[in-house]
């Protein structure tokens, strides 16, 4: 499939899967191999918010290399880091600071991709691995992407699957296994020459071990189908050279999770070079059927499915970003992202939001500085 963020592991969850802070859908791959190499090295920064408390902290500096091989293949990798530290979220976590064990971990992780050009088509195949204490993530995909003869209409196909491993270091989880297929269908049209709209339906299927053992009393459903519906349209403005790209989310699961995402930038050039990127996202979601409102426990039955993990609630959420890229001379480009998020029970579109869980905030920052050879 395409590049995507990590997956929510354990005990990164928290910074990784809040749903506001997801990315937009992806652009097709292009069907003609890039000219220049490329070497980027990125330094990202999340800490997200309670009231009256700093939570988790998470560092991830990673480096991506394009190496185009011949004049139809190219060479992709990046290689991360990551390290997540501090009290985890109020969200009846048993590493909780109240628990005196808190959070503290790393994740390796190294993506390799292998792409073959075609006159009016492109092959990828693609492989992922990723170690932490307490999660192992194997992952292989193969996206394909073909042409019309006038090079207006793409069409996207890709299929991929993940082995994971959960041995949580409070032994609650050891050796419990994970395996997801998915698979993704897209289609990219020119309309005008200023105007280029995508939509991307993509399912994934994944049976084994959900629950969370960081949280009291959870208990997941064996398997998870997901289905969801990505639209994009971007519009070029000729005077001003701006770009207008907006997007839409529709996602459902087997859990009665249903959400909705919007997403909003204006791409706008400077003299030099330079380009600020404003955006912003509203996500909403329903709960999940087996999620329970506070206080931890009601409504609990032995033997049955049970969550009172507040990412699986009703909610709304908005993060507002700002980017800012700058070119050096030829060859060097840097940019640099600041984003805020918020998320509110009460800010839920199409129904109430679960209710008493406190609000929760996280800042973003991201620097990258982009060598062109």
């Amino acid at each position: 499939m395409t590049r995507t963020p990590p997956p929510p592991h354990s005990l990164l969850a928290a910074a990784l899967a809040l749903p506001g802070l997801a990315l937009a859908p992806t652009a097709a791959r292009a069907e003609r191999p890039p000219v220049d190499g490329e070497v980027s090295l990125r330094y990202s920064h999340y800490q997200e918010y309670q009231p009256g408390a700093e939570r988790i902290e998470v560092v991830l500096p990673a480096l991506f290399v394009l190496l185009p091989v011949a004049d139809d293949w190219t060479l992709e990798s990046q290689i991360a880091l990551d390290s997540i530290s501090g009290a985890s979220p109020l969200y009846h976590d048993t590493l909780s600071g109240a628990s005196g064990i808190g959070v503290d971990d790393v994740r390796r992780s190294i993506d390799v991709d292998a792409t073959r050009y075609f006159d009016r088509a492109s092959i990828a195949l693609g492989a992922s691995v990723s170690r932490e204490d307490d999660y192992d993530s194997n992952a292989v995909r193969v996206v394909a992407t073909f042409d019309s003869i006038d090079r207006n209409r793409t069409i996207t196909i890709g299929a991929g699957t993940s082995d994971d491993t959960i041995d949580s270091v409070n032994g609650v989880a050891e050796n419990e296994q994970r395996r997801t297929h998915d698979a993704q269908f897209g289609i990219t049209r020119v309309l005008t020459p200023r105007d280029v709209a995508q939509a991307t339906l993509t399912y994934a299927h994944g049976s084994g071990y959900f629950d969370d053992p960081y949280k009291v009393l959870d208990r997941r459903p064996g398997s998870r189908d997901e289905r969801a519906l990505s639209l994009r349209w971007n519009h070029a403005f000729e005077r001003s050279g701006s770009a207008l790209r907006l997007a839409y989310r529709l996602f459902d699961d087997s859990w009665d999770i249903t959400a909705h995402s919007i997403d909003a930038a204006w791409e706008h050039p400077f003299a030099n070079g330079w380009v600020l990127v404003p955006s912003l996202r509203y996500h909403s979601q329903s709960a999940a059927r087996f999620y329970f409102d506070p206080p931890v426990g009601s409504g609990f039955v032995p033997g049955e499915d049970y969550t009172a993990d507040a990412r699986l609630s009703a909610f709304g959420s908005v993060t507002a970003g700002l980017k800012l890229q700058v070119p050096f001379g030829q060859r060097w480009r840097s940019d640099f992202k600041l984003s805020f998020y918020r998320q509110r029970s009460e800010w839920r579109a199409f129904g109430e939001g679960s209710p008493d869980l406190l609000p929760v905030s996280a800042r973003v920052f991201e620097i990258g500085l982009t060598y062109l050879y």
